[in-house]
């Protein structure tokens, strides 16, 4: 008779142990064993983690106060689970304090069975310039690099590490935080794979099928399977020799796993699996992230680029660095001072008209008389918001039409438009050039609907305010199809496509819109979808407002501006032009964007970044808790905000300090949790969501700290959602 330790497959809410201990008859089992264990009155599948005899903890059991139940069903005697992926599953439940069980789960398949090839084509040879011939030799020194380069320059070096590790046998893991960056990557690296590696490649992403990926698993754990491209899922296969982990464009957010569990960033897993495995890591990024970023220019020091750990921030801006093209800021606050109150400015417009022809009258319409195909060019035109109206306005008593589930504006969206060239009637809406009404030829309001970005909730758009009865309502700011709807008017006779998440819901739909523009000129009005899509060269482009994702209560909105700014330029022909629309001309990332310069736009966010103390210079965990009851939910948020208190490192200092500890009876003790600062409690960016108030308090902690952020997780309730390293505050 033995006695083992298990993890059972299931979300054990934490703080409580999740390591369950069992006796059992059977002596076949070993560590990564997979059993049927007793939980409560049912039972579910559990990891052993260790076995032992009976006799040796039998003084043990007698001293208990609880009974051992029994494991009476094996469901694989051979271990399903490697020693390295259970040491990758503490490490995660440890970093991100996520329930042991529900990590394990995601690394076993389900019970499936298949056959899956991936088919190679033949092997070809690339040539490289010195420069980066003698690049790669550097590289090669390193364990961990940080190559600052964009995809496209990156695959030169890749393929070499590929080769390399290849050579010695090893599995190679290439993520990827979209499915078409992934394609993208498989169909450049595939040709240069030698023929070594031919049926010894997989994917995995979320077309792969239960089957398929069953399949993948068996064949990794073998060892059958060289090469897997695949999403952050992947970092989860039981590789058997991991010699090569390439991780592209490291800053992208999707890279977090935020909106369900267990919650990770591939990054960081990555880099710890790397370690385990004793494997080379290459992070690749045209502007990497500001922590990851600090961090390899620390281990590496500053004033050699070299470090003990092999760690490395290695730029090829001397072999890559882009031309930037001709480009200009426009400021819209000197429009609003002009009385042009449109969303296009007055140069913006001229510049279109440039290059697509001459604006026909509303009567020239009318007639029937179509406007000129105009210059054969290509053109972008870039917003952070999709919609006709981002919010819908009562003149007479001031009501914004919120949503029933959450407290947030509902955004006007109109059906498909009518077929090109027909009319239909409107409310009559501000022109865009500013001149007072236009006619009323755009969608009907019986074609409109409102709906919640946040559930999906979504009514039809209302002919008076349901507060006071008014009619008279208005539309505030606008989105792709508000573009898409005032272009239509200026320029009837040229193609103009939409990419946002109302055009392409599938990835198909995506590519298809794409692959139209691609082929044929015309205008392409798009969100952040146009950064991450393989958009061929433009003539133009032109950013209407990004101020909306500037200006976000969140320390990473200078970042993620400058990094999809950065994205943009990169789709424009050296010879094309840039007009950027913004009520903040002055601002150091719109700025160094614009003249592609990293360096100091990094050294300016890193100056922001020490003076309120956030990543890299200190780990933020942010704290939720969400209830149908407002009242309950401030109450939690304000009791958990007294027991940090209670227990953080800052002891009051000043007499108002003492006093408020005083009148809320509490005594600030000695005990130091390592907490460096709190904000909140505080109502969330969106403070009720999906029905639930949710209220946030963010703490701050040294960095990398494990030992007081331990401290720190072992006093939050069961009931609060925990998020280490966070994407976003909001």
């Amino acid at each position: 008779m033995r006695i083992i330790e298990t993890i059972p497959l299931t979300k054990i809410p934490l703080p409580n142990t999740q390591i369950l201990t069992y006796f059992t008859n059977k002596v076949s089992i070993k560590q990564g064993s997979l059993v049927m264990a007793p939980l409560g009155k049912r039972k579910t599948p559990a990891i052993v983690i260790n076995s032992r005899l009976l006799e040796d903890e039998k003084m043990s059991i007698r001293k208990a106060d609880f009974q051992l139940s029994p494991i009476k069903e094996i469901l694989s005697a051979k271990p399903v689970i490697s020693p390295k992926q259970l040491e990758l599953a503490f490490w995660i439940h440890n970093y991100y304090y996520e329930s042991l069980g529900l990590i394990l789960k995601s690394m076993l398949p389900h019970n499936i069975d298949s056959n899956y090839k991936l088919q190679i084509t033949n092997y070809k040879k690339i040539s490289i310039s010195k420069f980066q011939i003698l690049s790669l030799r550097e590289m090669s020194r390193r364990d961990t690099n940080l190559l600052q380069s964009d995809i496209k320059n990156g695959i030169h070096y890749f393929q070499k590490e590929i080769e390399k590790t290849l050579e010695k046998k090893r599995q190679i893991l290439i993520l990827a935080p979209e499915i078409n960056i992934l394609d993208y990557l498989q169909k450049e690296l595939t040709p240069l794979i030698s023929p070594i590696a031919k049926r010894e490649t997989a994917t995995i992403t979320s077309r792969v099928s239960p089957k398929q990926f069953q399949e993948i698993w068996k064949k990794t754990a073998q060892g059958k399977i060289k090469i897997i491209f695949g999403a952050r899922k992947a970092l989860f296969l039981p590789f058997r020799d991991l010699g090569l982990i390439i991780l592209t464009e490291e800053h992208n957010p999707h890279y977090k796993s935020w909106d369900q569990h267990p919650k990770y960033h591939a990054r960081e897993t990555a880099k710890k699996l790397a370690k385990l495995h004793n494997a080379k890591m290459i992070m690749q990024s045209e502007t990497p992230s500001i922590e990851n970023n600090f961090s390899s220019h620390l281990s590496a020091g500053m004033a050699h680029g070299r470090s003990t750990e092999g760690r490395q921030f290695f730029s090829f801006q001397n072999g890559f660095k882009f031309q930037v093209p001709n480009s200009k800021i426009i400021d819209m606050r000197e429009e609003m001072k002009a009385k042009n109150y449109s969303i296009f400015s007055r140069e913006l417009l001229e510049e279109l008209k440039k290059y697509v022809g001459k604006k026909v009258s509303p009567r020239e319409i009318s007639r029937g008389q179509c406007l000129p195909t105009g210059k054969d060019k290509k053109i972008i035109l870039f917003i952070n918001r999709r919609g006709e109206a981002s919010a819908i306005l009562c003149r007479d008593c001031g009501h914004i039409i919120k949503c029933k589930n959450c407290e947030t504006p509902m955004v006007l969206h109109s059906l498909p438009r009518p077929v090109h060239g027909s009319l239909v009637r409107v409310t009559p809406r501000p022109s865009v050039d500013g001149r007072g009404v236009t006619d009323n030829t755009t969608i009907n309001k019986k074609q409109q609907s409102l709906l919640c970005h946040c559930c999906g909730y979504k009514k039809n758009a209302p002919d008076f305010c349901p507060n006071c009865h008014g009619h008279r309502i208005k539309f505030l700011g606008g989105g792709t199809e508000k573009v898409e709807e005032e272009l239509q008017k200026i320029f009837p006779e040229q193609k103009i496509l939409r990419l946002d998440s109302d055009t392409a819901k599938t990835e198909k739909m995506k590519k298809d819109i794409i692959k139209n523009f691609n082929e044929n000129n015309g205008i392409l009005i798009g969100t952040q979808l146009m950064t991450s899509s393989d958009i061929s060269e433009t003539d133009f482009l032109g950013i209407i407002n990004s101020d909306s994702m500037l200006n976000m209560p969140d320390f990473r909105s200078g970042e993620r501006t400058f990094q999809i700014i950065i994205s943009l330029l990169q789709k424009v022909k050296n010879d094309g032009k840039i007009l950027y629309q913004t009520y903040s001309p002055d601002h150091y990332a719109i700025k160094y964007a614009l003249q592609n310069d990293y360096k100091n736009f990094y050294k300016e966010e890193l100056k922001l970044r020490k003076l309120f103390n956030y990543p890299p210079f200190s780990q933020i965990i942010k704290l939720t808790f969400s209830h149908k009851n407002k009242q309950i939910a401030e109450q939690e948020a304000k009791r958990l905000y007294e027991k940090l208190t209670i227990y953080g490192s800052q002891s009051p200092k000043t007499d108002e300090q003492k006093t408020t500890a005083t009148n809320t009876q509490h005594t600030y003790k000695s005990e130091n949790v390592g907490i460096l600062s709190t904000i909140g409690p505080a109502p969330a960016f969106i403070p009720k969501k999906r029905g639930g108030y949710n209220w946030h308090i963010i703490i701050k902690i040294p960095p990398e700290n494990q030992e007081s952020k331990n401290k720190i997780l072992r006093l939050i309730p069961s009931n609060w959602e925990i998020d280490v390293d966070p994407e976003s505050l909001l």
